[in-house]
């Protein structure tokens, strides 16, 4: 008798949560970005006598937030300009080369979220290992826009580039 009376108080306790309703999560889980930037290229030259240089460039990401802190991404931008890397005992040419980037992103303040991924970076010539690691501060515009700065490192395999830009995203 003990033992029925203790699973009826069970039941009891616990039944509320069986009818208790799924709550929407209180972020969205989409967001799209279009950014503008310039890649600081230190190996990099165009002339002699050049010691870096600048190219301008533009990109497209998307992210998925799978809990409110943690997400996953794909970023993908293009540099418009032509330059030479000095990698060893030869000049390697930079073309409008191209990044694609699966990163993981981590949400250290509702503002700052830390960026870091493998990836590819492609151009006509030859296609390297890449690897971004970053920062990403963004201001809320709206309900569902927001305007960004980013700072990135890409390590690649023959040679590394700095990445600042804003960008412009849309969550939802």
């Amino acid at each position: 008798m003990k033992m029925a009376a203790f699973i009826l108080w069970l039941l009891f306790i616990l039944s509320p949560l069986s009818f208790a309703q799924e709550q929407q999560p209180e972020y969205d889980k989409h967001h799209i970005i279009f950014s503008m930037a310039y890649v600081a290229v230190p190996e990099g030259r165009k002339d002699v006598d050049d010691r870096m240089v600048w190219a301008p460039a533009i990109g497209m990401g998307y992210d998925y937030w799978f809990w409110q802190d943690f997400g996953i991404g794909l970023r993908a931008g293009v540099e418009f300009a032509e330059y030479k890397v000095w990698y060893g005992e030869k000049d390697i040419i930079r073309e409008n080369a191209a990044t694609v980037v699966v990163i993981g992103l981590y949400k250290i303040t509702d503002n700052l979220t830390f960026l870091f991924g493998p990836g590819v970076d492609i151009a006509w010539h030859q296609s390297f290992f890449a690897l971004k690691s970053g920062l990403r501060y963004e201001f809320k515009i709206g309900k569902n826009f927001d305007l960004g700065f980013t700072i990135s490192y890409d390590w690649k395999r023959k040679y590394n580039a700095i990445i600042p830009g804003l960008s412009l995203g849309r969550r939802f």
